[in-house]
């Protein structure tokens, strides 16, 4: 009956350390869990605002895109009217020579500055698409990056649930 006894007990005592061990391993999942939820809610605020990111700057470069346009009309606009400067040159040269100098001049300017403008704009729509490239890069890393936290999440849980 001792003997009974003294099992009872080391049994009893063995029980107590697995349940302290247990309970430790319970608090321990609880933090990890909480600590996957923060970081999954942090990675979640990167990604809206990588999101709003990239629409303002999708927005930008539609907007320069527009100005390109409008200045590449332009350029085709000085070109037609120098076309037509050139042509009246040629019909009514007698006379208007140094008036039709003078026009053709400003023309030229124009479609220098038109140039020089698309050109200043060809180059921001590219730099622009590069960091569209690069938030789309980061934003694709961030979504991989939430669903591994997720999934880790969602193991996590269900191991202190089983627990």
């Amino acid at each position: 009956m001792g003997r009974q006894i003294e099992e009872t007990e080391n049994s009893i005592g063995q029980q107590s350390k697995s349940k302290i061990s247990l309970s430790t391993q319970l608090e321990d999942t609880k933090l990890l869990a909480d600590a996957e939820a923060r970081d999954r809610a942090a990675l979640l605020a990167k990604f809206k605002a990588l999101t709003s990111e990239y629409e303002s700057i999708k927005l930008l470069i539609e907007e320069e895109s527009d100005k390109k346009n409008d200045n590449i009309r332009a350029l085709s606009k000085a070109q037609s009217e120098l076309q037509l400067w050139k042509s009246k040159y040629e019909v009514e040269a007698l006379g208007k020579i140094d008036e039709l100098e003078g026009a053709r001049s400003k023309i030229g300017s124009c479609a220098m500055e038109a140039e020089e403008t698309i050109d200043a704009l060809s180059t921001k729509v590219s730099a622009t698409e590069k960091i569209n490239h690069r938030i789309e890069a980061e934003l694709e890393e961030l979504s991989m990056e939430y669903e591994r936290t997720h999934a880790a999440a969602v193991i996590t849980r269900k191991k202190g649930n089983q627990l």
